[in-house]
């Protein structure tokens, strides 16, 4: 056996252990909440959240309360949507991720706009107290398609981050070889041909290196990369170890995307990482933390369930528009911030200094959980 062909073994292997553990976890916390969850009996499904990303196990392991099971729910913190089956009445706070309209329960963009006033009742029910909102640009989407009576419920409570490490490096840190780190779950949706396009017109990349995680680029392009000062992970998602060896070794994480996203810029933040991404409907780079790189259109555009009824349509138009060269204003984005950065390095040591402050301040993960235990007071009361 050859040592690619062990390596791969072992980490089949420990995929199913880790696989099992979580299940076996999430079990053990199904038994602990009926014997030591909090008076105010507050309900939130861990299962569904836990298969949604990796990120979101830190809702698992650091809650703002002991959850109990649902059957003693006096509230429920709701994710996405409210499950049609449900048999008891019972207040509940909505926290619906991607898209204002999740509640709906569709997928297809042209679908969702069609059964917007499912979300609409969803939200205006009395036993909805409160929406919770991630993001400045998540609220703007709420603004485009609902009432100002439901903008009323929304409040905002950012994903939560949990810093990992204690200070951002001194003012002696090495900039003389510069590491860029990109985790991609899928090379289509999160633009990782536009990344790599941009990556090799970059002049100055023979004192930089890309390291990109990502388990289906092309063979084709795979080939391509090779000699360009890239070094390819053919996997996702990474283990948590293998993704605090990356983050502390990276000056720069770049989040691309044509979907959504965002988890792995919050990751970013919690080792004091500057970011680069594209424009979407999350609001990530402020305080001069980073760069955000302008798009022709994105998923969740004015052309949602218009333009692109269909998912299958939408890619079938970015695919047209990269063709056609539309997204050139994006790769040529790509390439003016890195050549920024090359050139001038020394200003990443204080813009990884403002991710981080975001880790422990407005992102933080116990500012979010504060927030949670009022939003769940005020709703029982």
């Amino acid at each position: 056996m050859s040592i690619q062909e062990t390596i791969s073994s072992q980490r089949k292997g420990q995929a199913y252990i880790d696989i099992l553990k979580s299940r076996l976890h999430l079990e053990g916390q199904k038994f602990s909440r009926l014997l030591n969850s909090s008076n105010e009996k507050i309900y939130y499904p861990y299962k569904n959240v836990l298969h949604t990303h990796p990120f979101f196990e830190r809702y698992y392991r650091y809650p703002p309360v002991k959850y109990c099971n649902y059957n003693k729910a006096k509230l429920c913190h709701w994710v996405s949507s409210v499950p049609k089956n449900i048999s008891r009445n019972v207040p509940y706070v909505i926290e619906p991720q991607d898209h204002p309209l999740a509640p709906t329960g569709e997928s297809e963009p042209a679908m969702v706009l069609d059964a917007r006033q499912m979300a609409i009742d969803t939200y205006m029910s009395s036993n909805c107290k409160k929406i919770i909102v991630e993001s400045e640009g998540q609220l703007s989407l709420f603004d485009r398609y609902l009432p100002d009576s439901v903008m009323k419920k929304t409040e905002i409570v950012r994903l939560g981050a949990v810093p990992k490490i204690k200070s951002v490096g001194g003012k002696n840190k090495d900039y003389e070889n510069l590491t860029f780190v990109c985790f991609a779950s899928d090379y289509k949706r999160k633009a990782v041909d536009l990344l790599i396009t941009a990556w090799l017109e970059f002049s100055l990349k023979e004192k930089c290196q890309l390291i990109l995680a990502c388990p289906n680029i092309p063979n084709d392009m795979s080939s391509l990369i090779e000699a360009e000062n890239i070094k390819v992970i053919n996997k996702a998602p990474l283990s948590q170890q293998d993704k605090h060896i990356l983050l502390s070794s990276a000056d720069i994480v770049i989040a691309p995307l044509h979907v959504d996203g965002g988890a792995n810029v919050i990751e970013a933040f919690e080792y004091g990482v500057p970011v680069i991404t594209m424009r979407s409907q999350r609001s990530f780079v402020r305080n001069d933390n980073g760069w955000e790189v302008d798009v022709p259109f994105y998923f969740y555009d004015d052309g949602y369930g218009k333009e692109w009824p269909t998912w299958d349509i939408f890619w079938k138009i970015l695919d047209d528009a990269k063709e056609k060269h539309v997204f050139d204003i994006t790769v040529q984005g790509f390439v003016n911030v890195f050549e920024e950065i090359a050139r001038s390095p020394e200003m990443l040591l204080k813009m990884g200094r403002s991710s981080y402050d975001l880790a422990c301040g407005d992102f933080s993960l116990e500012l979010r959980n504060e927030q949670l235990r009022k939003i769940y007071s005020e709703a029982l009361q």
